[in-house]
């Protein structure tokens, strides 16, 4: 959905509408299921409800706002973009279906040790509004007191007295919402919850062998060498079939030489003299590379948007 239509649900979204329950959660990649969650209840309905009609205010006024699209998630979110992940896609891998077994099966008891997030979880009561979840990364349990502070509070007497309670605090954002099959996040600690770097070197690594398996290289064990040292994965998200496609012709390797200013040997396959040469070619096909049609100089570009007229 486009941003009128996810701003649409999330205005829908409130006590009147759906019905909403709370889960912390711990996430611990050691586990097979890395995801635990704790189902937490209120001494009094009211304030979840209370929370809900104000969470829900703010992001229709305020996070929405400062969005100008929804688009696909490519790793480099530019802050004025709202990141789309399809959750039965690769890069997900699963992910959303072992937290969603996790939310259903949730713990009325307390979980031990540091919570690294939380979840609204919105029902609708009618078949005419749209189930979402919206997920914070943050440890919403604050404890005053630790190893590198006390802290007091003062009594009905105006005397110091040890406060040593755990409270909760929800914040007033999210950083992710999903609904529909679809994971909208609003910042990039959404690689954090689906633990996407995993999944960025496994898509880097079938890159690689592709590239490699066209034959376009003089020296490919050298390649395969200076490309797997390449420090980004994410830089894999936007990999481009029609420019990796060029390095399986003659022709097409003849005109990557030239904008890249790159050797070729007799054959035409392509020669590196250093581990920047690899990388230079890398960014090109996966589209962080331009030709500027002015100066004919060669633009690094970090984030890109098609511009529609």
């Amino acid at each position: 959905m486009d941003k009128d239509q996810l701003q649409s649900c999330i205005e829908k979204a409130d006590t009147r509408t759906h019905t909403w329950n709370l889960y912390f959660f711990k996430i611990d990649r050691r586990s097979s299921n890395p995801y635990t969650v704790h189902k937490v209840r209120f001494r009094n309905r009211d304030y979840l409800s209370s929370y809900v009609q104000a969470l829900v205010k703010t992001i229709g006024g305020y996070q929405m706002k400062r969005v100008d699209e929804v688009r696909d998630y490519t790793g480099e979110n530019s802050k004025v973009a709202c990141d789309r992940l399809d959750l039965k896609g690769e890069l997900v891998g699963g992910c959303w279906d072992i937290f969603e077994d996790g939310l259903v099966h949730a713990s009325p008891e307390k979980i031990r040790g540091k919570y690294n997030g939380y979840a609204l979880v919105a029902t609708p009561r009618t078949e005419e509004y749209t189930a979402m979840t919206m997920v914070k990364m943050a440890n919403p349990v604050i404890e005053l007191s630790d190893k590198r502070s006390s802290v007091f509070r003062f009594s009905e007497d105006d005397e110091l007295d040890m406060m040593s309670d755990c409270f909760c605090r929800l914040y007033m954002d999210v950083d992710m919402i999903v609904i529909e099959g679809y994971a909208y996040a609003f910042n990039l600690k959404v690689e954090t919850f689906f633990n996407l770097e995993k999944t960025m070197q496994k898509i880097k690594d079938r890159a690689i062998s592709r590239l490699g398996a066209y034959g376009a290289f003089s020296d490919e064990e050298q390649f395969y060498q200076y490309a797997r040292s390449y420090s980004s994965p994410r830089t894999f998200l936007t990999f481009h079939h029609e420019r990796a496609m060029k390095l399986s012709s003659r022709n097409g390797r003849k005109q990557v030489a030239d904008l890249l200013k790159l050797k070729l040997d007799g054959k035409d396959r392509l020669c590196f003299d250093k581990k920047d040469d690899v990388s230079l070619l890398i960014k090109y096909i996966c589209f962080k590379i331009f030709k500027d049609d002015e100066t004919k100089g060669l633009l690094e570009a970090t984030n890109v948007n098609k511009v529609v007229r």
